[in-house]
């Protein structure tokens, strides 16, 4: 009789362990309905992507030492002020929710983008619980009237996951050599020249998203919210890691203390040689053991089933 009481209570302890907790998962819990900061604050987010080496003089290979002298940056095409003051501009009309379209995409591509990050070790507690944390805020922004925003209140949980991606959505993104390396670097301006880099489809999609939000930013009416978000979703979809360096759309020169200093070579007429035009294939899988928690995080929130997460989930 003891012993069949002791397997039963080991049975018990072992059912507690292994229930999940209903509004947690993996780190992140249920964000309740209220009264939020909802805007992106402060500087620019730190770079999810892995930091990088510097390149040869030819940018032909990345490494360590007197023959990679060319430091490497990632480059905003929108610049991170205007993706930053649009999503402002919505939030403080109280517009979040004509955005909702946009935010349902995201959250499925988050996974993805994260996944690349590192392909050595995909399921990297911390980067798993990152993905969680922006996955579950996008969550409940797109979820129609569950968050109020107030600037005096403080920031949803997880809003600095979500920020994070939404500032670095790898579609507007390209690796180059830094701004001290470039004689065309706009600054916080649009990255006119991308077009050599992302090809001339992705590179009006990309021009419109940019002129739609300046003017919403302006003052522009809600319809171009449908607009951009039509535009970003498309991007969001289209890649899931940065453009590379490639060499052959780079032109150096050198400066006057001869170091080496480069543009971007502009698009040719015909396109030949440059940027492929079609879409990067988004067929990386999401960590197995994720996906349990991306589930429990879907089911706390109102959102279409069609949708999410590429249909990997169900």
């Amino acid at each position: 009789m003891r012993d069949f009481i002791k397997t039963f209570v080991g049975i018990i302890v072992i059912s507690v362990c292994l229930v999940p907790i209903a509004n947690s998962a993996f780190g992140v819990g249920q964000i309740p309905i209220g009264t939020f900061n909802l805007q992106i604050e402060g500087d620019r987010p730190s770079s999810p992507y892995m930091s990088m080496d510097n390149a040869n003089v030819d940018l032909t290979a990345t490494g360590r030492g007197p023959d990679y002298r060319v430091t490497l940056a990632w480059h905003h095409i929108i610049p991170y002020s205007t993706l930053r003051n649009f999503y402002n501009s919505m939030v403080e009309r109280r517009r979040l929710s004509r955005f909702r379209s946009f935010l349902i995409v995201f959250q499925s591509q988050i996974p993805q983008y994260a996944q690349q990050v590192d392909l050595s070790d995909p399921c990297d507690p911390r980067r798993v619980n990152d993905t969680n944390a922006a996955v579950n805020a996008v969550f409940a922004m797109a979820n129609s009237g569950r968050l109020m925003h107030n600037s005096n209140y403080s920031q949803i949980p997880d809003f600095n996951s979500f920020a994070e991606w939404y500032a670095w959505i790898p579609g507007n993104i390209f690796i180059g050599p830094d701004g001290n390396h470039r004689t065309d670097d706009p600054g916080d301006r649009f990255e006119s020249g991308a077009v050599t880099i992302v090809g001339q489809r992705n590179f009006d999609i990309l021009s419109a998203i940019n002129n739609n939000m300046t003017r919403y930013i302006n003052g522009g009416g809600d319809g171009l919210i449908h607009d951009v978000a039509t535009g970003l979703s498309s991007i969001a979809q289209g890649r899931s890691t940065v453009y590379s360096l490639t060499s052959s759309q780079w032109v150096r020169g050198v400066d006057s203390n001869n170091e080496p200093m480069y543009r971007i070579v502009p698009m040719r007429a015909n396109n030949a040689g440059f940027a492929d035009l079609e879409n990067e294939s988004m067929a990386s899988a999401v960590c197995v053991r994720e996906l349990s928690a991306l589930r429990r995080i879907r089911s706390w929130y109102d959102v279409p089933l069609g949708v999410i997460f590429l249909n990997s989930m169900d």
